[in-house]
Parts: C-alpha cells; structure tokens; sequence
C-alpha cells in the first residue's frame, strides 16, 4: 500500500470522510486542540508528528537532555523521538513507519500511541520547559555520611 492510499484509508476508519495528503501532508485535529500531522517523507515513509513546545532560551540543556533521555530506546515515548526545528526551535515529537509492509491495523494502533505520547508530553511541556528552581547547596549536608570529605 502506498502513503495517500494509507492515509485514505486511516481516514475511513476514523470516519474523517475524504482524509488524503496535500502536497504530502495532512493534520488531524483532536479534540479542537491537538493537532498531529500525517506526512509522506518521500522515502517510503509515513511519519506522525507533533510540535510539544518551544524550547526554552534558559535552561536549554537541561530540557535537552530530559528529552534525550526520555526517548532512549523509545521507553518513555512509545517508540517515539523528539527532534529540534532548526529555524524555530520548535520541539517536535515524531514516530516514522515503513509504508510497504504497514497495515491499515496497525497505523491505527500507532497513531493511538502516538497521540496519547502527544498529549501526556503537551501536559509535561510547561514544567519542564520553565528555569529549574535554585536549590542552595550546603556541602556538609551533601556528603555528610559518606566517607567523601575530608
């Protein structure tokens, strides 16, 4: 099955009557305000993907490396992995799928993931995109006990 003739079908299943890819793309809208996009990659390809949020101007490693962390392996993102928008900073979510053995089943199974993945880090973004609190730290505090000092 070819990318626009999936997408068809997605659309069918969904009841979104007419769903097809423009210029290579198309958006789903659930419930009025998540938005996942549907794109033929043009390399065999479909990908679903997401922007979570904007990444911060302070903090940015910080935030950077939770995201890295939390995609490792897929564990924390169903198989998804985040990505940077070069141009906008924009933090994307994304999951690719081969076209040429996906069935219409198991696209669905996955953009269920997907949009699930989408939403619990939508409700994340906001804490783990502000400044990490200052926490002062007292030396003898941390070590006391271990043997460390000297």
């Amino acid at each position: 099955m070819n990318a626009p003739d999936l997408v068809q079908e997605l659309g069918s299943r969904l009841n979104l009557t007419g769903l097809s890819l423009t210029d290579g793309v198309c958006r789903l809208v659930f419930d009025r305000q998540l938005p996942i996009d549907i794109e033929d990659d043009g390399s065999g390809n479909l990908a679903f993907h997401a922007v979570i949020g904007v990444l911060p101007h302070g903090e940015r490693e910080r935030v950077l490396r939770t995201l890295m962390s939390s995609h490792l392996f897929g564990l924390e993102t169903a198989g998804a992995a985040f990505g940077l928008h070069p141009g906008t900073d924009d933090v994307y979510l994304f999951r690719l799928l081969p076209v040429e053995s996906l069935e219409v089943e198991q696209a669905l199974r996955v953009l269920e993931s997907f949009t699930h993945q989408v939403e619990a880090w939508k409700r994340r973004w906001p804490e783990l995109s502000q400044a990490a609190p200052r926490v002062e730290s007292r030396p003898e505090a941390d070590f006391a006990g271990s043997g460390l000092r000297a």
